[in-house]
């Protein structure tokens, strides 16, 4: 974790609550002495322990020969990197008669300021396993309604391809009914029209022209007729 994603996470677990008790052994730590600097009086510390990342800048820290918390140094962090820590000593003189600076050397720390943070981020942790657990369970109330409405449209869709196949059947009965009608029609079409083809042929067989033919003298006008 980057200095500047621990500082977004402590400050979001301020905001949470301090309902989270500070334990004591969060606030000691060992690290080893990397660089030191005596001029700029800062010393750079190797650290590895579990909750490094918790350390951040302006955090108040003081460190001892290991095995004995007295005499100390203290310090500010100023700068924070992967797995270690530049610390402005106080009074770097003083510090450095009294503790052993020697480059490797192994000292105990202790911060306040570390336990504080990380009695936040436990704080946090809480809170987001809450959230969490209430997330969780919206998404499987959700993905149980994802589900039925899976269920809901298979369904519905089972019901209408029920009701699509009864329909395409009685359509195509209705449509076989008006085929068989045609046929029908057409047959009894066919025969009447045989039927009267017949009875034509029949007029012309014995048809009688009721109509005698004019005698020659009709066709004067001079002849008259009757005495």
């Amino acid at each position: 974790m980057g200095g500047t994603a621990a500082a977004a996470l402590l400050l979001a677990a301020g905001a949470a609550g301090a309902a989270e008790p500070r334990r004591a052994g969060d606030a000691l730590f060992a690290g080893r002495v990397a660089r030191i600097d005596r001029e700029a009086g800062t010393v750079r510390f190797d650290l590895a322990f579990n909750h490094a990342a918790y350390l951040v800048r302006k955090d108040r820290v003081e460190f001892f020969n290991e095995g004995s918390r007295f005499p100390r140094c203290r310090g500010v962090v100023v700068g924070k990197g992967r797995g270690t820590a530049l610390v402005k000593v106080e009074r770097m003189p003083r510090c450095a008669a009294s503790v052993n600076l020697a480059r490797g050397a192994r000292l105990g720390f202790r911060s306040a300021d570390l336990a504080e943070n990380v009695r936040r981020g436990r704080e946090l942790v809480r809170v987001l396993l809450r959230k969490r657990l209430a997330v969780s369970g919206m998404a499987m109330r959700a993905r149980r309604a994802m589900e039925s409405h899976i269920e809901k449209v298979e369904a519905v869709n089972g019901r209408y391809d029920v009701l699509r196949r009864k329909l395409e059947a009685e359509w195509q009965e209705r449509i076989h009914g008006l085929e068989e009608d045609r046929l029908a029609e057409e047959a009894r079409y066919e025969g009447l029209v045989r039927e009267l083809d017949g009875i034509d042929a029949k007029l012309g067989m014995y048809r009688i022209d009721d109509e005698a033919p004019s005698p020659p003298w009709a066709l004067d006008p001079g002849v008259r007729h009757g005495r």
